[in-house]
């Protein structure tokens, strides 16, 4: 290089110190205020998830305690009716979707008055419009924009490519009018799972019937295996084989139990017919799992494709479009008649059954978001024990030493197939840790 050039470069880069500096100082200033940023978020995090827990422990006392009431009008027969109660406890999800529908209504109402300002006024607007985003269209902004645009891709990029992985395609999220197709789809798969689980409690106690429910998790491993969404070992089915025996044991010990407890002494609930709700509880846990397989297949794993508050009014709402008319078949061919509530004390518990079922099923979506999924599958399992425990202090129902083996070896088999999905997604470098 000669003397002349090296003159030239000195006095060039003499000639911009600001440029320099100020980058340098945009440079430097992330790394000054990145520990005070990371422990801000942190500590926002950890708020986050308590929250998340706390919403939980709701869902557990407010399902456990939903099952009693639903146990208590069901057994006793003063109002056996599980279609209708599954039909207005599913179709209160409508409320899901009444805010953003406001929001919708508020929104063309307003447009529609924008668009009457705007045709009166449409030269003052514009000037106005120009105006404003004269000073977007100097060079220097422009340049400057240009490298914010260009650093926040930058950052992006890299968060993404960390989170997700390069090769991996960020799918589009759904659309209203695809939510509210995915929902009508799938609204009869949820409304029967529900229904199973109500009628189960006809027959079988709210222990037997909270802890053979649980066994979706089981199912949606096998179903999921099936179609490629979950990771098979021989360990989940060793773990399988000790939930069946588990089921054998309680199915067997309340098939030939004497008590009356479980049936409360109606004569239109014959001793003997435990055995018939269990099953209705399995059918139930069976219908869940193909529910939330198909609908892992049709979303993926990504959770923030679809807004599930969205979802669940949708399917609220196509249960009150098109399910009605079942309640007419079934009242004509005698299979459930169709009555309204006939006490004060009914129309309490059906109506606290329904807003339980609002608050509980919302403080579960918004858990699954404050926390992550795997948690409140395992969280869940919480509600086993409490039901066992309010069949004995409620119900004074008391099992064999077989039937709580059963159930321990159901509760093993849970937490360790829970674990090892937890390994599972540990060693997956597709998917983010949940803390």
């Amino acid at each position: 290089m000669d003397i002349n050039t090296q003159d030239r470069l000195s006095s060039s880069s003499a000639s911009a110190p600001s440029y320099n500096s100020a980058q340098s100082t945009r440079d430097n200033s992330p790394d000054i205020a990145s520990p005070l940023t990371s422990q801000k978020q942190a500590d926002q995090l950890k708020s986050k998830w308590r929250l998340g827990l706390l919403l939980l422990s709701v869902v557990i006392v407010l399902w456990v305690a939903s099952g009693f009431l639903v146990n208590g009008i069901f057994e006793s027969g003063v109002y056996r009716k599980p279609y209708f109660v599954t039909y207005l406890n599913t179709g209160t999800f409508t409320v899901y979707i009444i805010p953003s529908a406001w929001r919708w209504i508020k929104e063309k109402l307003k447009h529609r008055g924008s668009v009457t300002t705007h045709t009166n006024y449409p030269y003052n607007i514009r000037v106005q419009s120009l105006t404003e985003q004269e000073g977007l269209l100097s060079p220097a902004h422009s340049q400057h924009s240009l490298q914010d645009l260009e650093a926040a891709s930058a950052a992006l990029q890299k968060k993404t490519s960390g989170s997700k992985g390069q090769n991996t395609p960020e799918l589009p999220k759904f659309t209203v009018a695809q939510t509210a197709k995915l929902a009508s789809q799938f609204c009869f798969l949820w409304y029967c799972a529900n229904l199973f689980s109500n009628a189960s409690l006809s027959y079988t106690s709210v222990g037997s019937s909270t802890l053979l429910t649980s066994t979706s998790s089981i199912f949606t491993l096998i179903l999921g295996s099936i179609f490629k969404v979950e990771k098979f070992s021989f360990k989940k089915l060793g773990a399988l084989g000790i939930s069946i025996l588990g089921i054998a044991l309680i199915n067997r010990e309340e098939s030939i139990s004497t008590s009356n407890s479980v049936n409360g002494g109606n004569p239109d609930n014959p001793q003997g017919l435990a055995w018939l709700g269990n099953s209705m509880a399995l059918v139930s846990a069976l219908l869940y799992g193909f529910y939330t397989t198909l609908l892992k297949v049709r979303v993926g794993d990504d959770d923030e494709r679809i807004n599930m508050f969205h979802f669940f009014g949708f399917v609220g709402l196509f249960t009150l479009l098109l399910l009605w008319p079942m309640i007419v078949i079934f009242n004509y061919c005698g299979v459930e008649k169709f009555e309204l509530p006939p006490t004060e004390y009914v129309w309490v518990i059906v109506l606290i059954n329904a807003a339980s079922t609002i608050i509980s099923d919302f403080c579960w979506a918004m858990s699954m978001l404050l926390t992550s999924p795997l948690v409140v599958t395992v969280g869940l399992s919480a509600t086993i024990p409490l039901a066992l425990a309010g069949d004995m202090i409620l119900k004074s129902h008391f099992g064999t030493w077989l039937y709580y083996v059963g159930a321990l070896l159901m509760c093993l088999s849970f937490f360790f197939i829970n674990r090892q999905e937890t390994v599972d997604h540990e060693d997956s470098p597709s998917e983010p840790d949940p803390h």
